[in-house]
């Protein structure tokens, strides 16, 4: 019991230093003034400098989404590029395998060939071929035309230089 009487007579000793400390102008309490002003004072400067650290993460993040949106923007375009580059190379060996291709049907009319593959095509056909020896057939076979067309090309000389 005692000790609960002495913190009790501690908060009253306290309002008497309180009461005592009045200001006679206003009737305020002078410590209490300066407590207001001071936590007053030290809001302003808490919420100023939450703003301000506010304004730094805003900033920070905008910096920061501008950085991602930079380097998506980056990405973006580098496969872009890379893509381009590889449709580009492989336009370019299109066209140069179709350049191949005329070149060889040119080289096929002129020297008579395309009447030797259709003659052997139409033999595999005919023939019914298995399909793995399809090249060794054609290989035999164009040997042998172009003996048959040597063959041909000795004889018209002969028959024409005695002439």
């Amino acid at each position: 019991k005692k000790k609960e009487e002495e913190p009790k007579k501690d908060s009253k000793d306290a309002n008497k230093g309180n009461k005592e400390a009045k200001d006679l102008k206003g009737g305020k309490d002078v410590k209490d003034t300066k407590d207001a002003k001071d936590t007053k004072d030290a809001k302003e400067s808490k919420d100023a400098k939450e703003s301000k650290k506010d304004k730094n993460r805003d900033d920070s993040e905008e910096q920061k989404e501008t950085e991602e949106e930079k380097a998506r923007r980056k990405e973006k375009e580098e496969k872009q590029r890379i893509e381009e580059e590889k449709q580009r190379i492989e336009e370019e060996k299109a066209r140069k395998r179709q350049e191949q291709a005329i070149l060889f049907e040119q080289y096929l009319e002129q020297s008579g060939m395309t009447y030797a593959f259709q003659i052997i095509f139409t033999e595999i056909i005919a023939k019914q071929i298995r399909e793995d020896l399809v090249f060794a057939y054609t290989a035999m076979r164009l040997r042998q035309i172009g003996q048959e067309l040597d063959g041909l090309d000795k004889n018209n000389k002969r028959n024409k230089s005695p002439e």
